[in-house]
Order: C-alpha cells, then sequence, then structure tokens
C-alpha cells in the first residue's frame, strides 16, 4: 500500500501515542508503507507491526532482515488471504492502533475485512 502523501501524519500519529503502538497493514505489496512505518517504529522501546499480504515479496523480508530490533520490537508478517487470518485476530482479541486495507480490491473482500475489524 502506498500512502505517500499520508506517510508523515501516520508516523506522527504512530508518535503520539503514550504507550507502545501496534498496526496492521492488509496488503503490503512492494512494502512501501509498511517498511516506512516499521522504520519509523524502531524509535519506540516497543511496538507490535503486523502485516498480511497474499503474496510477500522476497525484498521486503530481506529489508526487515536488515533492520536492528530491539527485544520489544514485534515485527510479523503472514503470507495469506486476510479473510483466512482475520478471524483468528478477532478470536485472539487483537486491537491495533493503525489498520491500514490496501489488500483485495473488491466490494466483497474489503466489506469483510471492515466486518472483522
Amino acid at each position: 500500500m502506498a500512502y505517500h502523501g499520508y506517510l508523515r501524519r501516520l508516523k506522527q500519529y504512530l508518535t503520539n501515542i503514550p504507550y507502545p503502538p501496534r498496526m496492521l497493514e492488509i496488503g503490503i505489496d512492494k512494502g512501501t508503507s509498511f517498511l516506512t512505518l516499521v522504520s519509523h517504529l524502531r524509535t519506540r522501546d516497543e511496538f507490535v507491526a503486523m502485516g498480511i499480504d497474499i503474496k510477500l515479496q522476497d525484498h521486503v523480508k530481506t529489508i526487515l532482515d536488515h533492520f536492528d530490533f530491539k527485544e520489544n520490537h514485534h515485527v510479523v508478517m503472514y503470507e495469506q488471504n486476510s479473510l483466512s487470518l482475520l478471524p483468528d485476530i478477532v478470536k485472539n482479541n487483537l486491537k491495533f492502533d493503525l489498520i491500514l486495507i490496501d489488500g483485495d480490491h473488491t466490494y466483497h473482500t474489503v466489506s469483510q475485512e471492515l466486518n472483522y475489524l
């Protein structure tokens, strides 16, 4: 997902959260926003960043492997359909401060994702 014009505001929002921020991105694609936001979150002592994509691109994994993470930095990526993972997220009562939805752009999928979240 490429929120080029909004990344600065999203980073500012995550910075101002007074507790460890938690973000979810559905549709990582090339990693433009996911990598940018994860890189920014590394300035925090603790955070959670979760990404979901039907096909994770190798370069996104490689770039993340080169980031220096602290012990309380939690970054996970799932290579699967969001509709198969979101029920587990709801079941485990996982909450997020920022959710970016840009996976499958069909009405059916997006409406189902919104129902879960």
